[in-house]
């Protein structure tokens, strides 16, 4: 959390005459030797409130939470928690009055002296907003006990709840569960406490992460982005205020706990230890307990703030202690004196810190001021990074409207300049500050360098030994960075790796951004040297190693590099085939082929000689191939596969690269055939199938695949990924249409083809469906390395264009109201965005349309079959047996609702069969992570009840309590869509 070698004032001059290098480590610093309060620019603004968090959002707006107040009132404590905005009058100011403020009335309302809950954690990274509430016993302020995550995706218009396991729900102004103590609406509840004998109240126990704040670091989290990836949650210690915890996760893995991973302790290099379990947690930073006197310090005091300040290279801390003779603080700030401040700071935003100034009693303009929370502005810091803004709370008074309010004043850092390494937390978290840095590229390394010295971005340290790409999405890539130290002369670069045997990385060289060439790493868990002989260096090039994982399961592991003489030339850039044939592809002749002897890629052989999707990730991916050896002809090709009975994998089938269709793998634990007719197959086209797994359950199982002839024919031309044929009336698979500059990866979407910096590529398919306006919904797979855009033309005119989200993950960029002719050509053209990223396209949806274009699903059947009654007492129906109006049969085994219109509604009948009484009935759905539909029961026509999809991909079960049934009752669901986005796929009803 702090700074090196040269002033920013320095650094800002010369990066002006040097070509941007993004996200590199920060290579010049200051070391920070005195700090001063500027009291003379101290404010109050506004009315009530305490516990002022401050996040810098995407949109340039500063988010702001507010505790047991209203701010816009002077006497009125209306909420117990709150978030404002604040739009700042001028970019140049941290001064605003209450005229630049707005709540965020969709944001749920917790009411004061109602609900308990408190906002201590408020952080915007990549669009998305979290907030962490502390809730506690009662209606009036106490420990905490459990902590709630809420999330939104629109700026803070819209907000779900999280639980635990990354599962959301909507959370309106109002919704009943905001206050709910259902221990599964917490994302920490309880766990491994510390109880404390208090002797005001007694016997109090205290609980891990239930009261915490997040590290801030620039704009939308950039700079942490930027850094390493990593959000860096900081939180007290049940056993003692004093000592802090602390926790990180990837930021696009923050809403699962079961990826956090707490701080243990530092090694003997000074760099931190994590690990996944809580109860093995050890504390980062220790607190001063009391004031130099030895007045104590309370419990309430134990959180600190952290801000990034990018002008100094530094993280820096503040921490304010309320002074109590209770360990709760009930008597905090009444005749024991104003709070401390004290600020830290560090190179790391894990530590370790060092003390920069520590004040006993904190006051701004008078003695009977009772300062508490200090925070810090993560926006409004002085290029240079000596000037910052301090946020406080004050309750003198207790509780005088003249100071408990929203408190600021400007601080100054005195600086030295830094020419050593300062207090640098060793190398772990992906980022270190090499003692010898040029203004351009990265650390002068000489005649050999270990990776983990390098100037990394997209990777970290593992083991504090090597180097790894540290995202978990597929095919992710990283880089390490360094200037050349040595004569300029002609040299072999030797890169040193770890292979594994579950895949191939490929590491990319570049010199001062020209592309040298690519290698693979061999499929072996060894220790191998790739070579690029003959290249041309010169003493201060930019030396640039690109490495790229191969689908989830390699992490293009990186030892070291080394320099040695050598002669001959460097080999041209690669160019992608369309439609390669892999000659390592099997060759099988005629009759039934097991999958275990087909070419695998992603899929993995089992002891029972089937193959099976290999990655552990929800809607994994794994394909299998051949050469096709037979006669050019018309084929009945026949899969062989295994039912699961927790969901329906799929399969997908290629030839030669074009698409053929998809099949669903029937809901239970049985052998069945797939079957693909009147397949047109020439002799020496790769046959392909693309299996994916029903979110983290299934695991698509093949068997085998055979051929059954139809008829031969003269070979055709391969395709190159789509034809000029492609055409649509409600959606198409990005691998079906025509591709230009794409080409298709993993069998299911696309990808820009060349490596080359900010290349694009096209893909385009003509409509066949009705002339009318609708939304065009493509979807995209964003990258945490950078933002693809991608545009959209219809007929030849651009209708516009959307960035992708710098976060690996699905997502949809929605173009509305687009017009479209029937016959006209739809295309989308994508730009990666430097050589990063490769505007990666799943689909093409218009107006909310599902299916398959060559295999339409299976319409509802117009009589529907009787359902099965489970008994008296109960009954089980499927969806697909109910009577449906607006619904249809989707894979064989759910409804979804038909309709393309957006909030389009359909229902599904059955009668009740069971004994008069009271009921649950449970609806089993298949909920979707781009909105939330909504189901509603009616019995005999009376309503009963309306549930909410949560807003996740999987089954869920949607209950409706108490229900009074009677035999031979009509029994009726209806399922409204959300937007144009979902279905209201309904899998089951139990009553029971």
């Amino acid at each position: 959390m702090l700074f090196k070698n040269f002033h920013a004032s320095t650094i800002a001059r010369i990066a002006c005459l040097l070509p941007t290098l993004a996200m590199v480590p920060t290579l010049e610093a200051a070391t920070p030797t005195s700090l001063s309060l500027e009291k003379s620019t101290h404010q109050k603004i506004g009315g009530r409130g305490d516990n002022w968090t401050l996040t810098w959002a995407k949109d340039g707006s500063t988010l702001v939470t507010m505790d047991d107040g209203n701010w816009f009132s002077s006497s009125s404590n209306t909420y117990s928690h709150a978030i404002y905005r604040i739009n700042y009058p001028s970019a140049n100011s941290s001064n605003f009055s209450m005229s630049n403020v707005s709540r965020l009335t969709n944001y749920p309302t917790f009411s004061y002296k109602k609900s308990c809950s408190f906002g201590y954690g408020l952080l915007s990274v990549d669009g998305v907003i979290y907030s962490m509430v502390s809730r506690c016993s009662g209606v009036n302020w106490n420990q905490f006990y459990g902590m709630k995550l809420l999330k939104s995706y629109d700026n803070g218009n819209t907000w779900y709840r999280v639980d635990k396991n990354g599962g959301e729900d909507y959370m309106g102004a109002w919704d009943a569960n905001r206050d709910s103590r259902d221990s599964s609406e917490y994302f920490f509840y309880k766990g491994k406490g510390h109880t404390h004998y208090d002797s005001a109240v007694g016997a109090m126990t205290y609980y891990p992460f239930v009261y915490n704040t997040f590290v801030q670091a620039g704009k939308d989290y950039q700079e942490g982005l930027n850094r390493d990836g990593y959000v860096y949650i900081y939180s007290p210690d049940p056993t003692h205020a004093s000592k802090i915890n602390l926790a990180r996760v990837k930021h696009y893995e923050l809403d699962v706990r079961a990826n956090w991973e707490y701080f243990k302790y530092y090694d003997t290099s000074g760099n931190p230890v994590w690990t996944s379990n809580i109860d093995d947690r050890g504390v980062t930073h220790s607190l001063r307990r009391t004031d130099s006197s030895g007045n104590p310090i309370s419990w309430y005091s134990g959180l600190p703030d952290v801000v990034y300040n990018k002008g100094l290279g530094k993280y820096i801390m503040v921490n304010g202690g309320m002074y109590a003779k209770t360990y709760n603080g009930t008597d905090a700030g009444k005749n024991n004196g104003s709070g401390s401040l004290t600020f830290h700071y560090s190179d790391n935003p894990y530590g370790p810190w060092k003390e920069l100034r520590h004040i006993d009693h904190f006051t701004a303009t008078s003695s009977t001021e009772r300062t508490y929370q200090p925070k810090l502005d993560p926006k409004n810091i002085s290029s240079d990074g000596t000037r910052m803004t301090l946020i406080w709370s004050d309750h003198a008074g207790p509780f005088s409207s003249n100071y408990y309010t929203f408190n600021q004043m400007q601080i100054k850092i005195g600086v030295d300049s830094d020419s050593g390494s300062g207090e640098s937390g060793g190398s772990g978290g992906g980022t270190y500050v090499p003692p010898t840095v040029p203004s351009t590229g990265g650390p002068v390394v000489g005649s050999s360098a270990e990776a983990e010295k390098l100037a990394l971005n997209g990777y970290s340290i593992e083991n504090g030994s090597r180097i790894k790409v540290s995202s978990s999405a597929a095919n992710a890539t990283g880089s390490a960075q360094m200037s050349f130290g040595q004569d300029s002369g002609t040299y072999d670069i030797n890169v040193k790796v770890l292979g594994e045997d579950d895949g191939q990385s490929t590491v990319k060289l570049y010199v001062n951004g020209k592309y040298i060439g690519t290698k693979t790493f061999p499929r072996k868990n060894a220790f191998s040297t790739l070579s690029f002989s003959g290249v041309a260096l010169s003493k201060g090039d930019v030396i640039k190693l690109v490495g790229q994982k191969d689908g989830y399961a390699t992490f293009a592991r990186i030892d070291g590099v080394s320099f040695s003489q050598g002669g001959s030339t460097a080999q041209p850039e690669p160019t992608t085939p369309t439609n390669p044939t892999s000659p390592t592809n099997p060759t099988p002749t005629t009759g039934e082929i097991a999958g275990k002897t087909l070419s695998l890629n992603g899929y993995k052989i089992q002891s029972n000689g089937l193959i099976a999707v290999s990655t552990s990730a929800s809607n994994g991916t794994g394909s299998a191939q051949l050469n096709f050896a037979q006669a050019s002809g018309s084929y009945n090709v026949n899969i062989r596969a295994l039912g699961e009975d927790d969901g329906q994998s799929t399969v997908k089938l290629y030839a030669n690269g074009k698409y053929i269709g998809v099949r669903t793998f029937p809901r239970k634990a049985a052998y069945t055939t797939l079957s693909f007719s009147g397949v047109q197959i020439n002799k020496g086209d790769v046959v392909k199938m693309v299996g994916q797994k029903d979110g983290g359950a299934t695991f698509a199982r093949i068997e085998s695949i055979s051929f059954a002839s139809q008829g031969s024919s003269t070979p055709s031309a391969p395709s190159t990924g789509g034809g000029t044929s492609a055409g649509f009336n409600s959606s198409i698979e990005a691998e079906a249409m025509t591709l230009n500059g794409y080409s298709i990866e993993s069998g299911d979407r696309i990808k820009v083809s060349s490596n080359s910096a900010n290349a694009t590529g096209s893909a385009a398919a003509t409509f066949t469906g009705t002339s009318a306006r609708y939304t065009v919904n493509v979807d995209a797979i964003a990258e945490n390395d950078g933002q693809s855009t991608i545009e959209l033309y219809v007929a030849g005119s651009r209708v516009g264009s959307k960035k992708l989200s710098r976060v690996a993950r699905d997502e949809t960029l929605s173009f509305n109201d687009v017009a479209i002719n029937n016959g006209q050509e739809i295309k989308l053209v994508g730009r990666k965005d430097g050589y990063a990223t490769f505007a990666r396209i799943d689909k093409i949806r218009l107006g909310g349309g599902s299916g398959s274009i060559s295999n339409p699903e299976p319409s509802a059947p117009t009589t529907p079959t009787s359902p099965t009654a489970g008994g008296g007492s109960s009954m089980d129906v499927e969806a697909e047996k109910m009577s449906l109006s607006g619904y249809r049969i989707e894979g064989g085994a759910r409804i979804v609702l038909s309709s393309s219109a957006s909030g389009g509604t359909g229902s599904a009948s059955f009668s009740s069969t069971v004994a008069s009484g009271s009921y649950d009935v449970v609806a089993r759905v298949l909920a979707e992570n781009d909105g939330q539909s909504q189901l509603s029961l009616y019995v005999d026509g009376a309503y009963k009840g309306q549930q909410t999809f949560p807003r996740v991909v999987g089954y869920r079960d949607l209950t409706f309590s108490n229900v009074s049934l009677k035999p031979g009752q009509t029994i009726k669901l209806v399922g409204k869509k959300d937007g144009y986005a979902t279905f209201a796929r309904v899998d089951k009803v139990t009553i029971q």
